[in-house]
């Protein structure tokens, strides 16, 4: 009778075991993420590599980049240093990584980059001491003074020659400019910082042209001939 009793308890616990509801068993840990290897020297290169996105332009047709000269007049806000800030693009994003993502979305035309690029960039961008966002105001002058057609010519070959000269966008002298209108575009028309409409060329800061600059630069693009031009009158 003993014996029974104790098959009987052996048998119901077993059976009662069986019945309950068993956890899984544990996953292993997932293997860490490969880590790209960046190349800092790559990536400078690819900073002023046009054949990244669709829209003929590079990183370094809107930025100041390491290795640049510091008197290059770029609209957009210089990426020397700028790997040690804390948030990029006007505060709406605090990596670095996808801070060129965004970039590259917006004035590339394109998805994000592969990895191994995107790493490239950051690297080349991490190098250098953190500097100081400049100060940008963007506001259209009321009127714009005289300006000087040569001091003109000679800004837009630092400002606008390496776009407008047929490689990322149709150069532009030679043609009756009006300096509302050269004002407004390069100033951006009130337009924000990154407007979500398709306009590749970014404003261009009162610290970097300011009004004088830009009546110069609307007397060389109504008075100089393009370089076509020039040549046909020969």
């Amino acid at each position: 009778m003993r014996a029974w009793l104790v098959l009987w308890v052996g048998f119901g616990a077993l059976g009662c075991g069986d019945a309950r509801p068993r956890l899984p068993p544990a996953l292993p840990a997932p293997a860490a993420a490969p880590r790209v290897p960046a190349d800092p020297a790559r990536g400078a290169a690819r900073l002023r590599d046009r054949r990244l996105g669709r829209t003929a332009l590079a990183c370094a047709d809107c930025h100041r980049v390491p290795g640049d000269p510091p008197d290059r007049l770029r609209p957009a806000p210089s990426l020397v240093g700028v790997g040690g800030r804390g948030a990029w693009w006007s505060h709406l994003t605090t990596t670095l990584a996808t801070a060129v993502d965004r970039c590259v979305e917006r004035y590339l035309a394109r998805p994000a980059l592969e990895a191994e690029p995107r790493a490239d960039l950051v690297a080349a961008l991490d190098r250098e001491a953190p500097a100081p966002a400049a100060p940008r105001t963007f506001a259209p002058p009321a009127a714009l003074p005289p300006g000087d057609a040569a001091r003109g010519e000679a800004l837009y070959a630092a400002a606008c020659a390496h776009c407008h000269a047929g490689a990322a966008a149709p150069d532009l002298r030679g043609r009756p400019w009006r300096g509302s209108t050269v004002a407004a575009a390069v100033r951006g028309d009130g337009r924000g910082p990154h407007p979500p409409h398709l306009r590749l060329m970014p404003r261009w800061p009162r610290e970097v042209l300011d009004d004088g600059a830009l009546a110069d630069l609307a007397r060389a693009l109504a008075e100089v001939p393009r370089d076509d031009d020039t040549r046909q009158q020969e």
